[in-house]
């Protein structure tokens, strides 16, 4: 594979050449001519694939021509395809010595130090690889990953647009660039629940969390402390409005509606929170008249507020049943109504909603026509302006612009979080659009799957990415995560095993392939690789617990008190507390166990008494 991709490249000639210019001096020396002949010959195993064979030929050119960054280069190069990353590295960082600038150095270089998890040291590499062909998707797709390891989001973003921009139907750099988006959304959602906390933003943000994941009554919790905070703060009643919507309880959510816009009186999402009641109460007319009122206080936003603007990956993003025999009865009356924006608008909504997505788009792009752009006060209200007006991408950069202004600007800061999470579902939609069939979409489905906890369903598409990628990174560990969730430990153990093969260094793989060993009483076994697993990955806290467990088993007291210390920081449990409790009272430290034990008990009864204690913020799918 590596050898077709060179020669896409067109550089196999090119370097035989260099290497070897002036032949007819070169047969004069024996050493030369014997050099060729080994590089004719580890260009012709290479190409077979036969990697074992082409490293030692390019061993031997470098043994004749120890300055022949070519040579090194070539055996880097085979490395690399044979995942010796670590030997790859080495020899590529020689021909880069001996001569810059050679084709596929720096982006295979860059490769290997992502593979060996030295993601900063590979950013030099591939921005390098990105500088000397800029028109080559994997280096920017690279690029993209190692900014998104390094926790530079903005930088993976910006990356990842360009590989997007230059293969625009790339299935992979569709995934990578929704996954960028979707990371990015999360990490701020998540900077500003700590930085903000105590100000009623952070509840109208969690009560948009839980309404997005369906749990309703964690919602209205939220969207309530946040009007107790305070009472004139808008989107609250929104919130609780579109929650009410949502639950068929509509003449709770026009109360609610109602409420907003006596806080906001030109809210237009209120007025589209009251439409879409009257529409499922049968009240067309009534129906146009507010969308009427709504586009007179923000027709853009109107537009937005519909949802229609906004993509999705629902498996099934028609309306439920008893909503569409509500709006078939509304549609007819609609149709005959006067032209104009507002009936424009409701015909773009019934018929999305009808699963007439094409009806849809060419109502939406009538309205759009007639719906002028307003000068915005600031630049904050010029970035609204574009997300309102479908423009997701220009409200991304021009809301960046303004937190570079005011880094604590969190109605901004939030604004852009929720900006980025349409982002990720606009090129998540896509991917499903453009490469339905490609392993990136069937895992994008397997990810969507899970998250709803289909597990079923879900395993089944990480099968068929399995059948398609098999040497995709990663997803051996994705698959025996889920199988984890379903009991089938047997499986899950030959799937991070599986992993292990494709990455040895996979720190999760083996700290799960650890704690199964442990679990089946095989000590020794699991410790070593728990032992690995904490060596890669100092942080992961879960494989520090599994690890001291094993100690304990195994009557080593003193590595298993060190081993769990460094996992009580991390228990959401309470088991890290527990078993450092067992391990002193196995050393005859009773006070010492008492406080573990309690504070364990602790941790349970807090998890059981708040039901409304946040969760993790959703996922659209992981990497």
């Amino acid at each position: 594979m590596i050898y077709r991709q060179l020669q896409k490249m067109g550089w196999i000639g090119v370097l035989a050449c260099v290497l070897f210019a002036g032949q007819e001096r070169m047969r004069a020396q024996d050493s030369d001519a014997e050099a060729l002949v080994h590089f004719r010959a580890g260009q012709h195993a290479q190409g077979e694939g036969n990697y074992a064979t082409a490293v030692q030929e390019f061993k031997r050119v470098i043994a004749l021509m120890p300055q022949a960054a070519e040579a090194y280069s070539s055996l880097g190069l085979v490395l690399n395809a044979e995942n010796k990353f670590d030997e790859s590295a080495r020899a590529l960082e020689q021909a880069e010595k001996l001569k810059r600038g050679l084709p596929g150095v720096s982006l295979y270089l860059g490769i290997d130090r992502m593979k060996l998890h030295q993601a900063a040291a590979a950013i030099p590499c591939l921005k390098e690889a990105t500088r000397l062909e800029p028109s080559n998707t994997q280096a920017w797709i690279w690029l993209g990953s190692a900014w998104a390891e390094t926790g530079r989001e903005t930088e993976a973003i910006d990356a990842l647009r360009e590989a997007q921009r230059i293969s625009p139907r790339d299935p992979v750099a569709l995934f990578r660039l929704g996954d960028a988006y979707r990371r990015a959304a999360d990490e701020g959602i998540s900077r500003i629940l700590v930085q903000a906390a105590g100000q009623p933003l952070v509840h109208q943000m969690y009560g948009d969390i839980y309404m997005d994941e369906g749990l309703w009554e964690k919602a209205i919790g939220h969207y309530r402390r946040a009007l107790i905070e305070s009472a004139a703060w808008r989107g609250a009643h929104l919130g609780l409005g579109e929650v009410a919507l949502r639950q068929g309880n509509l003449r709770d959510a026009e109360v609610e509606f109602q409420k907003e816009l006596k806080i906001n009186p030109r809210s237009a999402g209120a007025f589209v929170g009251l439409a879409k009641a009257a529409l499922y109460s049968d009240r067309p007319v009534e129906a146009l008249e507010l969308l009427d009122q709504a586009i007179q206080a923000d027709a853009a936003e109107a537009l937005f507020t519909l949802g229609i603007l906004v993509p999705s990956t629902d498996l099934d993003p028609k309306a439920g049943e008893q909503e569409q025999d509500h709006l078939r009865t509304c549609l007819p009356e609609i149709t005959r109504a006067k032209p104009g924006q507002a009936r424009t608008l409701a015909l773009a909504f019934v018929n999305g909603r009808l699963g007439n997505t094409a009806a849809s788009i060419a109502y939406v792009h009538d309205l759009q026509k007639t719906i002028p752009r307003s000068r915005a006060s600031d630049s904050y209200q010029d970035a609204v302006q574009s997300l309102h007006s479908g423009d997701p991408g220009s409200a991304a950069a021009e809301l960046r612009t303004v937190l570079r202004a005011k880094s604590r600007d969190f109605q901004a800061a939030y604004m852009l979080a929720r900006t980025y999470r349409i982002l990720s579902l606009s090129a998540l939609g896509q991917l499903l659009i453009v490469a339905p069939d490609s392993y990136p979409a069937h895992q994008l489905l397997a990810e969507t799957l899970e998250n709803a906890e289909d597990y079923e369903k879900a395993i089944a598409e990480y099968r068929v990415v399995e059948g398609m990628a098999p040497n995709l990174p990663g997803i051996h560990f994705a698959l025996g995560h889920l199988l984890l969730k379903t009991g089938a430990r047997d499986e899950a153990l030959a799937e991070f095993q599986q992993e292990l093969q494709l990455n040895p260094d996979h720190a999760g793989a083996n700290a799960e392939v650890g704690a199964i060993f442990v679990e089946r009483e095989e000590q020794d076994t699991g410790i070593t690789y728990l032992r690995k697993a904490v060596n890669l990955a100092p942080d992961l806290w879960s494989a520090h617990r599994e690890l001291g467990q094993a100690y304990y088993m195994q009557n080593r007291f003193a590595q298993a008190e060190a081993e769990l210390h460094k996992a009580v920081d991390q228990d959401p449990e309470g088991l890290a507390h527990y078993e450092l409790g067992l391990v002193y009272r196995a050393l005859g430290r009773f006070e010492e166990a008492r406080k573990m034990f309690a504070r364990s008990q602790e941790i349970k009864q807090d998890r059981l008494a708040d039901a409304n204690a946040p969760r993790a913020i959703p996922e659209i799918e992981r990497p």
